[in-house]
This record gives C-alpha cells, structure tokens and sequence, in this order.
C-alpha cells in the first residue's frame, strides 16, 4: 500500500504518506535503503521483544492548562522563551518509585512542541532521584538524531570527555502514552559524579539576549547578541552555588577564566584543558555535528584541581553524513578562536588523527555499534522504519578529515541584524579597590547613559542617588559594538547606598538621535582574571619551597619523604 501510495497517488496523499513515513524515522541516516526495503523490514522491528523503562508522569488539570498556554504564546511566536517561574508542580511512577518532581516546557524552536511529545525540563524535588538524575529533560527521540546523540556520547566519553547520560523511555502523561522518549541528563552534580569528576561549577554563555531577539518582531536570527563576544556568563545551579562558600569561589574564577578568553586577556591554553578541548572540537569534527559547536550550545566544567575550564559534550543532534566535503566547525567564530592557539590547535590535530585511525582500523566502530545495538531496538518499536546508522559514512569522513586537516582556521564571520532587546551590559563588580559598575554597549550604535541611580526592592522606599567616586559625569557616551567584536567595558568605581541589600542598581541609555529609553539593572559579576590562578612556577622553585620533595634518579618522577609535613601551599 505504501509503495503504491507513492508511485501512483497525487502530489498531496503521497507527501501526507512521505511525512508519515519521516515521523517514523525512514530516511535519517540510511540513504541507500529504499522506501520498499524499509517497509518490508518494520514488521521485524515491530514484533521484536524489547525491554522499555516507562514513566509515568501526573500533572494536575490547571497545572496543565499553563502549559498549554506556554505552548501557544510559543507556537505563535516560533521560539520558546523560558523562565523558572514556569515550572509546574507534577509527580512520576517509574518502577517502584514515586515521586514528586517540578517541570516546564523546554526546547528553543517549536520543533520540541509538535503533536504529543512535547519536550520537558523536570527537576526531582527534596533529595531523591530517578535513573540516579534529579535535573534532566524529556524530548522526541528525532530533536536529537534518535540513536545518534548516543553515538556522539559514547564518542566523547571514548575521548575522556565529560557528556551527560542519554537514553530512551516509554511515557505516559496524564494516562495517555506518547511513546519513546529521550531522556537527556541536564548539568549538575550527578552528571559531574557519573563521569568521574570532583563536584565544581558548570558555567555557559547566557543566551537570553539571542532568543528574546529571535522571538521579537522581526524574527531575525543573527541579531549583535548572536555572538559569545556580547553574551554574559552565568551558571548552572545558581541557588547552589549561592549557599556555597566553595563553589562561589569556584564560579567567581570560572567566570573570570572565560571572560579572560572572550576579551582576550589570556590564551585559550591557560583557560581550557587543552588536551580535552582538543578531543572535544575532534570529535564534532568526526561526526559533522556543527550544531553542538554553537556559542548557546557550549557549557564548561571548572576542575577544582587543574583550575581548567573543560568542554561538556550538549545537543550534537546529529543527521546523515551525506555533506562530507564540508567543513562545519571552523565556520564557528568561537571554534575559530580556539584554534587559533597553537596548543589547542595541536591536541586537536593529535585527536583527529586517533579517532580517524580507531575508526578505519574497526576498535571505535565496534564500541558504536554495541552501543546502538542496546538502544536501536527500542526506538524502531515506535519508530520502525528507522535504520542503523551507515558506518560507511563514518568512514569516508574519517579518511577526509586526515586528508584534509590543515595548519590554519577559516572565520566565517556572522550576518549583521538589527533588533535590540538590550542596549548595554551593566555589572557590579567588586575588586581590591572597591566595588564598580561596569558598563559596555551592546549594539553597533553610538548609546548615551542618561541615568543611574539606586532603586529600592521595597515600593515604599525612594530610590537613592548614584554617587560615583570616579570623575565619570552622566550622560556618558558609549562608541558602537560592532558584530563579533568585543564591546568597550568601562567602570565606574562608587559609593555604595545606605543598606545596598535593599537597592537594585538601573541603568537607563539610548541610542543617540533617538527617543526610546532602555532600562537595565545592573548585575552582580566577576572581572576577567589576568593570570591564571594557579601561579606558574618552576621544579627549583618547588624544591626549595617545601623540603619534604626529593627527586627521583631518573629526574622523571618527584618523591615525597616519609613524615608529616606542613603543606602551606
């Protein structure tokens, strides 16, 4: 019926039954399977006995009816702008636990919100967990690549580097089933504990600006805050962080670390573990998976140890090879910048080289293919025309990218855009001298600072007045932030109000010629660090300075002496 369909139907049957036939996963990553071939395969896929974990999520009615109006205002805008405030309080029944969990529509593109498998961001309330996450999300199999987010996972985690656990359920919502699932683990400490690293912070760019641009009326893409260069950092599991002596000192130097590499002020060697960025960007490189390399898309894990900003493997999505020639990931500007660092460019070049090798010689292939044979089953008993993955594929890539590996990066610079859902970035920072604001413009346009001034939390308080200590006069006139280049950071050192705990600090500018005032408050931040925080040092140095180190015969290795020893740092 369905080659018929196909063969002899008008134009608009035979694309309902093509559309049928992709929303059953034909044609992903096998080009060379016929529509026939696939068909007269599903019944296999269909009658195979598979062992499926379910969920089965409970949302109240008026519960449910918010995010069915999050859905809307979405699907009418074409971009999911998201917020803490609209999680949901909801409950899951997975085996012999039940428990109650908080959730909200997740997703950016409206492709996470089609039919009824709508994505979800779920977090476990108190201390309990589930498949031993308590922060992960729940999204059609086909927003990810089906089983290929699991290869590119597995390819990472082959590399040594950090990439969240990711696999498949059968879910039930409110007693309707919905069918296969992909479960993604979010950044936390658990995923920071399943992949062997110490508990620290996991810092991204803030990409609030870039969706709340793409959502505006124009609904351009490439907008000033398409770009790492004009983003804010900020941090997973803020309130965390917040309670947590510890790892407020971590998140301060890890902000610090990637604003240094944003603005130039350390190399990317001294920032990232080079060896694992390296490893990172190859393995993107091998898979063609542009779209994990995005500025929005990048997150970094600070080791507590090495004091090293590490890559974390996110949304890979991968599709089907078939675009071998091209090359993705240089057209990256913050890929671009990476490379650029001898260093990096060379553990970059030394991973290419290894994955290329393990796949042409069979080791990396046979560590994939177990891996999708434990979860292809599962997805083709809902989605049964979906095929493996054409390892053939793989390999025509890996021999290309040995071809054609080279000593320099190409910058493709991005589209310029014109719609601003801020003006100017606005910090409060606090260094040896004091605290300061920190200001920048945000647009490729002169801006003018009108006023600053102190608003209270409490409606029934009058605002305060701005007293800067510097001779820095208002209206101040900030020079244009032209696209992918870095905006001019000036600060302001000032005198703080009476209780500062009780007042948010507003900025208010426009764009010269114009009328329209934007109103921003300032936000608590860390300066770029202008050394790393780990001193450079050298072996005399470190032998004199603690007498308990001897080195061996060999001068390869350092000894400690037996004793106890007072290590003062």
């Amino acid at each position: 019926t369905y080659v018929v369909t196909i063969n002899y139907l008008s134009p608009s049957p035979r694309e309902a039954v093509m559309k049928w036939a992709s929303d059953h996963g034909y044609g992903v990553y096998r080009k060379d399977i016929g529509r026939k071939e696939a068909v007269m395969k599903a019944p296999v896929n269909l009658l195979r006995p598979v062992d499926i974990p379910k969920m089965v999520i409970d949302v109240k009615f008026k519960y449910m009816g918010e995010l069915h109006k999050q859905r809307n205002r979405a699907m009418n805008r074409g971009v999911l702008l998201q917020g803490d405030s609209d999680f949901v309080p909801a409950s899951i029944r997975s085996g012999d636990k039940n428990i109650r969990v908080k959730l909200r529509l997740k997703g950016d593109w409206t492709d996470h919100l089609e039919g009824n498998k709508w994505s979800f961001r779920i977090h476990v309330k108190g201390k309990k967990q589930l498949f031993g996450m308590r922060r992960f999300s729940i999204q059609h199999p086909k927003t990810r690549g089906y089983q290929g987010e699991v290869l590119v996972n597995e390819t990472l985690r082959h590399m040594g580097v950090i990439a969240p656990r990711y696999f498949f359920v059968d879910v039930v919502l409110n007693g309707d089933g919905i069918g296969i699932m992909a479960v993604e683990e979010h950044s936390s400490k658990e995923m920071l504990e399943a992949n062997g690293r110490r508990e620290s912070v996991i810092i991204r760019f803030d990409e609030s600006q870039f969706w709340a641009a793409v959502a505006g009326p124009k609904k351009d893409e490439n907008s000033v805050f398409n770009s790492f260069r004009n983003a804010q950092i900020d941090a997973f599991g803020s309130s965390r962080i917040t309670k947590s002596a510890t790892l407020s000192s971590l998140n301060a130097a890890a902000t610090g670390l990637l604003r240094s590499f944003v603005e130039g002020e350390l190399p990317a060697s001294e920032v990232f573990d080079v060896e694992l960025m390296g490893r990172y960007l190859a393995v993107q490189e091998l898979w063609g998976t542009h779209h994990a390399l995005a500025w929005h898309n990048q997150r970094f894990y600070l080791n507590p140890i090495t004091l090293k900003l590490e890559p974390i493997g996110f949304d890979a999505s991968p599709q089907s090879q078939a675009a071998i020639g091209t090359e993705k990931i240089h057209n990256k500007p913050i890929v671009a910048a990476l490379l650029k660092e001898p260093e990096i460019y060379s553990a970059y070049k030394a991973a290419i080289k290894q994955l290329a090798t393990e796949v042409l010689d069979g080791s990396l292939l046979d560590i994939l293919k177990a891996s999708e044979r434990r979860y292809l089953p599962i997805l083709q008993s809902e989605f049964f025309l979906l095929q493996p993955v054409d390892y053939d594929d793989l390999e025509a890539r890996a021999r290309h990218v040995l071809a054609t590996i080279s000593d320099e990066a190409v910058v493709v610079p991005a589209a310029r855009y014109k719609q601003y859902p801020r003006l100017i970035h606005a910090y409060i920072i606090t260094d040896d001298k004091g605290a300061y604001l920190e200001v920048a413009n945000a647009v490729p346009h002169e801006v003018e600072i009108n006023s600053v001034q102190w608003m209270p939390k409490a409606t029934n308080n009058p605002p305060v007045e701005f007293r800067a200590i510097s001779t820095t006069g208002l209206p101040m006139h900030l020079l244009p932030t032209m696209p992918l280049t870095l905006p001019d950071f000036r600060r302001i050192y000032y005198q703080a109000p009476p209780v500062p705990g009780e007042y948010s600090l507003q900025v208010q500018a426009n764009i010269i010629g114009q009328k329209q005032d934007y109103t921003t408050l300032a936000q608590p931040y860390h300066a770029p660090l202008l050394q790393h925080p780990i001193p450079k040092s050298t072996l005399s140095e470190q032998l004199s300075r603690h007498p308990f180190l001897y080195l061996g015969d060999n001068e390869a290795h350092l000894y400690v002496s037996e004793g106890y020893w007072q290590v003062n740092g």
